[in-house]
């Protein structure tokens, strides 16, 4: 259990981009269509001939509604992919996969295969029938738009697996590949070299991130690397145009990864991405259970923070940063359980870019932010902004960055943080 005291109200401010999370709740199960509504439980129920009959009802059952969908659905539906239910059942569940070089989008079963390619993999990869695969993706992208179902390997035993592709005008404007009852083992882990933007040098890091001039170039510098991700998979690198930018998603991995330059979880940096349509977020470097969620929360202070950054990052004269209250992954002090709300009443400096996508009417933002540093003392707390060795400018930013948002902190949490 929490206790906080009068002293412990300055402890509750540190604060970093934990942005993010669903705020939709588990959608019910759409109606009206056509396909006969079998579910995942239904073909594992499901024996004999009636196996594959099954399967293959269950993969168009999924595909109509994932044509179905808009912007804002789209969201609650990747989230009911990953969830034991309708889409998925014991090694029964659903895959989203590029066709051409099976890049996982989706994966209802294992989270660490997303943003990474099963045929890249070794065809010796154990308890992977990586062969089998790319026949049912040739099979399917031959019979265009039609299902195929093929028998796998799953571990020494001969399974079905059914496959559809379909046409993505959400994310990718591309076609995409629904899978079904295809099952594989863990994917074996990657060092941080075997990542692909590992080779990537930035002129910041994010333990180097610790004032508003350092925050706005990690961001920009963010950026400039994405820029550079989608030119190696261009037709014409000098035309945006020809860039297949559903391939940036391949180097979240080294963007979330802490051995990289994209994090520091000693300085709580990190990147997050954002569609200014639905305040969807794509990326977080913090938390990745929270990609996929729209930022329609609110603060403390009453800072609506989604329409806050969107404003911040796209309209002319503004300079990016912004200041609201969040929730610090380093601490627990700081949290609040208030649904709808802000996780946290820490302070934190926002700065957010927005970039226009070549090929969409979309925006994606781009972000981070920087937390003051609070230290206790044996009455009170003393305050302190960044590490012995920041420059004085940055100690009187964050300093500012207390003192605006404090009041309105210890009005809201007096009671509270006055518990012992």
């Amino acid at each position: 259990m929490k206790t906080a005291t009068l002293a412990g109200l300055f402890s509750c401010a540190l604060m970093l981009v934990g942005l993010f999370f669903d705020s939709h709740p588990a959608s019910a199960h759409y109606k009206d269509f056509n396909v006969q509504s079998e579910t995942a439980g239904d073909v594992v129920a499901a024996t004999g001939e009636m196996k594959e009959s099954t399967l293959k009802k269950f993969m168009l059952h999924a595909k109509e509604h994932i044509e179905s969908l808009d912007f804002v659905t789209a969201s609650r539906f990747r989230q009911e992919m990953r969830r034991e239910g309708l889409w998925k059942s014991g090694s029964i569940y659903l895959i989203v996969m590029d066709p051409e070089d099976g890049q996982v989008f989706i994966h209802g079963n294992d989270r660490e295969a997303e943003e990474r390619s099963l045929f890249s993999l070794p065809t010796d990869t154990e308890g992977i029938d990586i062969a089998s695969l790319k026949r049912l993706s040739a099979a399917a992208v031959a019979a265009a738009g039609r299902e195929v179902c093929l028998k796998y390997d799953d571990s020494g035993t001969q399974r079905w697996s059914c496959a559809a592709t379909y046409f993505s005008g959400l994310d990718f404007g591309k076609r995409l590949l629904l899978v079904a009852g295809y099952h594989h083992d863990k994917l074996p882990a990657r060092t941080f070299a075997q990542l692909p933007g590992s080779d990537y040098k930035p002129s910041i890091t994010a333990s180097e991130v610790r004032d508003r001039e350092t925050l706005k170039k990690f961001v920009e510098e963010a950026i400039k690397a994405y820029k550079v991700f989608s030119a190696r998979h261009c037709v014409d690198s000098s035309d945006p145009m020809t860039c297949d930018l559903s391939k940036t998603s391949l180097y979240r991995p080294v963007m979330r990864s802490a051995e990289g330059p994209w994090k520091s979880d000693q300085n709580a940096v990190y990147l997050f991405m954002m569609y200014d349509e639905g305040e969807r977020v794509i990326f977080n470097g913090g938390n990745k259970s929270l990609e996929g969620g729209s930022l329609l929360v609110t603060d403390a202070n009453g800072v609506h923070i989604g329409p806050t950054i969107i404003k911040e990052a796209k309209e002319p004269g503004e300079d990016g940063f912004f200041l609201y209250l969040w929730d610090d992954p380093r601490t627990e002090e700081d949290d609040v359980y208030d649904p709808g709300g802000a996780p946290g009443i820490s302070p934190k400096l926002g700065y957010v870019k927005a970039l226009d996508l070549p090929k969409s009417d979309r925006v994606i933002i781009f972000g981070s932010g920087i937390y003051p540093k609070v230290e206790k003392v044996e009455k009170g707390c003393a305050v302190a902004a960044g590490t012995a060795s920041a420059p004085k400018a940055a100690v009187f930013n964050l300093l500012l960055i207390v003192s605006a948002v404090f009041p309105a902190v210890l009005l809201r949490n007096r009671s509270r943080c006055n518990r012992t």
